[in-house]
C-alpha cells in the first residue's frame, strides 16, 4: 500500500537493529563498514556490540559431534600414542596403532602434517635428509581403515651436496577430487666430500604431489619456509607460519590454493610473542584464526584473519587471562573453547563465554604432539563399539583385524580399542 503525502518515511535504523545485523557479518565486512561511521570503527571497544557478537560467534561454531585427535607424546620416550577422543567432556576414547610403516623400534617422533580432511590424516615419521632414501608419507583414512603410501621420489642431487625434505601443506582440491601435498627440497653442502671448501648448492625448490597422478611435479614460485609444525587446511587452501626469504624477521601467513596454486602472504605482527610455542594457527567458523600469548605473562589474545593479503584486516576478538600454570595454547577450537598445555602436563580448555579454565582428565605430553579438532565424528565402519572409561577401571582392549588394498603387502594390522 503506498504511503499518503501526510505520512512520513523513517530513513533512521534503531542503533540495536543495527548493532543486531553488524554482529552477525564476518569480520572482513565488518572491517569494511567500519568507515562508515566513526561509531562503526570503533565497534570492537564497545562491549554491549562484543557481547552479541560472540554469542552469535558461539551459535555459528558448533558441531554436538566434534572430536579431537591427539597424538601424545610418550614421557622419557620420542615416541607417540594416537588418540580419538569423543563425546561432551571426551569421556570416550580410542587408541590406534600406527600402521605397520610406523611400528619399527627404530622410529621416534611421528609427525602429522595439517588438518583432518575426510577423515584424513597425513603421517610421516620425521624430516628427511640425506643423499637418497626410501621414506614413505601416508595418507591414513581412520574411517574405512586404507593407507595410501606416498614415496618421495627420486631427488637429483650433484656429488657431495645432500639435501633435506620438509613438508609444508596437506589439502584436498574438490575441483579436481584430489589429495595433495606441498614439500621443499633444501640442498646442503657435505663437508666431509668437500673437505670443508666452500660450494654453492642448489637454490631450494619447492614441489606438489598430487594422488591422482602419483606424482610430484616442480613448482615454479617462490614461497616462504615454513618456521614451525603450525599447519591447517580450510576450503581449498594450506596455512603456515612463514618467513620471508629476504628478511627472516618478518612473519608472514603463508596460504597455498591447492586449484589454481597462487601463493597469499599475510604479514603478521606477533606484538612480542616471537616463540613458535607461544602461538598456534587455527580454523575457527570456517576463518584462519590465531591465539598469541605475550612473552613475560599468561595472557593471550585471539585474532581472526578478515582478508588474505591484508595485515590490518587481522582483528582481536577476545583477550583471556592472565591464565597461571598454563604452557602454551594448541590451538583447538571447540564449541567456544581453546585448548591448553598446562605446565603439569595436562591438557585444559578455556571456556570464552563464562572465562572458566578447566582440566578435562587427559595428559598431553609433548616432544612433538599436537591436538587436532575434527568438527566431524570419524565413523570407524568396522567397529562401531566405544568404551566409556571412568578413571577406578583397568583398561580393557578389543582387537580387531583391518585389510589395506592399498598395500598388497600389508595384510592386515591390530586396531586397538581401549578404556583406561
Amino acid at each position: 500500500m503506498a504511503a499518503t503525502k501526510d505520512e512520513k518515511v523513517s530513513t533512521n535504523i534503531p542503533h540495536d537493529l543495527v548493532f543486531n545485523i553488524l554482529s552477525k557479518l564476518p569480520i572482513k565486512s565488518l572491517k569494511r563498514f567500519s568507515c562508515i561511521t566513526p561509531s562503526w570503527a570503533d565497534l570492537f571497544e564497545n562491549p554491549n556490540f562484543m557481547t552479541m557478537y560472540y554469542h552469535n560467534f558461539f551459535r555459528k561454531n558448533d558441531h554436538d559431534t566434534s572430536s579431537i585427535l591427539l597424538k601424545q607424546g610418550i614421557p622419557d620416550t620420542y615416541k607417540d600414542n594416537l588418540f580419538m577422543l569423543y563425546g561432551e567432556r571426551f569421556e570416550n576414547k580410542v587408541k590406534f596403532d600406527w600402521p605397520p610403516p610406523f611400528q619399527g623400534n627404530d622410529i621416534g617422533c611421528i609427525y602429522k602434517l595439517g588438518s583432518i580432511i575426510n577423515d584424513t590424516i597425513c603421517v610421516y615419521p620425521r624430516i628427511s635428509c640425506g643423499t637418497q632414501f626410501d621414506q614413505k608419507v601416508i595418507l591414513w583414512n581412520l574411517s574405512s581403515n586404507e593407507l595410501k603410501g606416498i614415496r618421495y621420489g627420486y631427488v637429483p642431487c650433484p656429488p657431495g651436496i645432500h639435501f633435506m625434505i620438509a613438508l609444508h601443506g596437506f589439502g584436498y582440491d574438490k575441483f579436481t577430487n584430489d589429495y595433495k601435498l606441498i614439500r621443499r627440497i633444501d640442498y646442503l653442502q657435505d663437508n666431509s666430500f668437500w673437505n670443508d671448501v666452500r660450494v654453492d648448492p642448489p637454490m631450494p625448490s619447492w614441489e606438489l604431489y598430487s594422488l591422482k597422478s602419483n606424482s610430484w611435479k616442480k613448482l615454479d614460485v617462490e614461497i616462504p619456509y615454513d618456521e614451525s609444525y603450525d599447519h591447517v587446511y580450510l576450503n581449498g587452501m594450506c596455512h603456515w607460519w612463514g618467513c620471508t626469504t629476504y628478511n627472516e624477521e618478518e612473519s608472514v601467513l603463508v596460504s597455498f590454493n591447492l586449484s589454481d596454486e597462487v601463493v597469499y602472504t599475510t604479514l603478521v605482527d606477533w606484538n612480542g610473542c616471537h616463540a613458535t610455542q607461544n602461538r598456534a594457527l587455527m580454523v575457527m567458523n570456517d576463518s584462519i584464526g590465531m591465539i598469541t600469548m605475550h612473552e613475560g605473562n599468561t595472557c593471550f589474545e585471539i585474532s581472526i584473519l578478515g582478508e588474505l593479503g591484508v595485515k590490518e584486516s587481522w582483528t582481536k576478538i577476545f583477550k583471556i587471562g592472565p591464565l597461571s600454570c598454563v604452557a602454551y595454547p594448541f590451538g583447538v577450537w571447540y564449541k567456544g573453547k581453546i585448548f591448553f598445555h598446562k605446565d603439569d602436563g595436562e591438557i585444559a580448555w578455556f571456556d570464552l563465554s563464562t572465562r572458566v579454565l578447566e582440566e578435562i582428565g587427559i595428559k598431553g605430553y609433548n616432544h612433538n604432539g599436537s591436538s587436532t579438532i575434527n568438527p566431524k565424528p570419524i565413523s570407524l565402519v568396522t567397529n562401531r563399539i566405544l568404551f566409556k572409561h571412568p578413571p577406578s577401571t583397568p583398561q580393557l582392549a578389543v582387537n580387531f583385524v583391518m585389510h589395506f588394498p592399498s598395500f598388497p603387502a600389508i595384510s592386515q594390522y591390530i586396531l586397538v580399542v581401549a578404556r583406561s
